[in-house]
């Protein structure tokens, strides 16, 4: 269990870099969303929010693989219990700049559990 918390405490205050299908915010940041209810095949927009972190994963290693897009990007996660069958790993190549950082962060105040 101290794993996961580890995980949690992780994706709540790291600082990321850059997605590429969702929606813009001003000053051009990327924003998706990800839900228990969503599918990875979605846009991850709010209305369409993509399943799963590995999916906002991929969906940020390829905006930061987009050198036109030095804007940074916000991961939205809707609250819920999300079991993890694989542990989710973060890498230089998921990792922003403190310019253009990438956020993963519980939306609103929702609360969200990892479990695995």
């Amino acid at each position: 269990m101290w794993i996961v918390n580890r995980i949690v405490l992780l994706l709540i205050s790291i600082s990321l870099v850059k997605s590429s299908r969702s929606q813009d915010q001003p000053g051009g940041v990327k924003v998706f969303y990800v839900n228990k209810t969503g599918n990875d095949s979605n846009t991850g927009s709010k209305e369409q929010p993509l399943a799963t972190l590995w999916t906002a994963q991929q969906a940020v290693r390829e905006l930061n693989n987009n050198t036109s897009n030095k804007k940074g990007a916000i991961i939205y996660i809707r609250g819920g219990e999300y079991y993890f069958s694989r542990s989710l790993s973060l890498a230089p190549e998921d990792s922003g700049t403190d310019q253009y950082p990438v956020v993963y962060k519980s939306f609103n105040s929702e609360k969200d559990v990892f479990s695995g």
